[in-house]
């Protein structure tokens, strides 16, 4: 019998939008999964259209947050992690999307290999629907790899990421690298996977499927002032992370990460550069030994 896959969706207050993500879901041509969704403490009709889901398909199961549980998406997904039963998990936002084969797809792939392997697929970015997507179709990590390290290598040099929704893992990884870090408001899927991606023996990549990334005023690139804190603390989490298990490697994925936050912050939030100028030293140095080189 095929192993069950447990997909986990944190949600706050998408009303307006779960239904399309409980569609996708419900349509996979794989029919081993349950789904598991955890209310943040949403104010609007958010568990009201998740509760007409489990009504019409068991395999939903909602979990809403009660008083003195922690706030955010991270919680909620490990609250999902410690309530599912598959041998394999995904996790998926509220607003994004799967191909009906996605499941299936990404199953059959881990399923061949060993118990410390994971999924990534190809991804595509939306607003209003999918039908008009942007497919990201060249992205260099569109392969396999057999060591998180040269995943996360190739993530630096080309300046890129994986959205969680293109992922899958087996659950043997989270039990060796952990869960999800309660205490990060931003960049926390980051942090996440890149525990997952070190411990992985084998990172395939699954070619016949597509997922689809909904693109928000705040999505992709923009950093949110009470957030900043957080991002700073997910990259040192992250080099520390990759300086225990690679001390002699020189590290690009983070290198290349303060490069993309220093060029992105320095205007608007300069103090916090300056706060944190250890941080962004040599972010700082390489932008001034450009802008001399380029001025001769």
């Amino acid at each position: 019998m095929n192993s069950l896959v447990s997909i986990i969706i944190p949600t706050y207050n998408r009303g307006h939008l779960i239904s399309e993500t409980l569609d996708c879901v419900l349509k996979q041509t794989y029919k081993n999964w349950e789904c598991i969704i955890i209310d943040d403490f949403s104010t609007d009709n958010t568990s009201k259209i998740v509760l007409e889901y489990c009504k019409i398909d068991s395999r939903f199961k909602l979990i809403k947050k009660k008083k003195g549980d922690k706030k955010g998406a991270s919680s909620a997904r490990n609250i999902g992690i410690l309530k599912s039963k598959g041998s394999f998990i995904k996790f998926l936002d509220s607003d994004d999307i799967i191909d009906k084969n996605n499941v299936k797809a990404q199953y059959e792939d881990l399923n061949k290999e060993y118990s410390y392997a994971c999924s990534i697929c190809k991804w595509a970015v939306f607003s209003e629907s999918i039908h008009n997507s942007d497919i990201k179709k060249n992205m260099t990590y569109y392969k396999d790899f057999t060591s998180g390290l040269r995943l996360l290598e190739n993530l630096g040099e080309s300046n890129s990421f994986i959205p969680l929704m293109c992922v899958m893992i087996n659950r043997n990884l989270i039990d060796i690298a952990g869960m999800w870090n309660e205490s990060l408001t931003l960049n926390d899927d980051g942090e996440f996977f890149t525990r997952i991606f070190l411990k992985s023996n084998k990172i395939k990549f699954t070619r016949n499927t597509l997922t689809y990334y909904r693109k928000t005023g705040n999505s992709l690139s923009s950093y949110n002032y009470n957030k900043l804190p957080s991002l700073l603390l997910s990259w040192k989490l992250i080099e520390n992370h990759m300086n225990y298990m690679y001390k002699d490697q020189f590290n690009i994925y983070v290198r290349n990460a303060k490069r993309r936050i220093f060029l992105q912050i320095k205007k608007e939030y300069t103090w916090f550069v300056v706060k944190n100028f250890s941080f962004f030293k040599e972010a700082i140095i390489y932008r001034i030994v450009r802008k001399l080189k380029s001025n001769k």
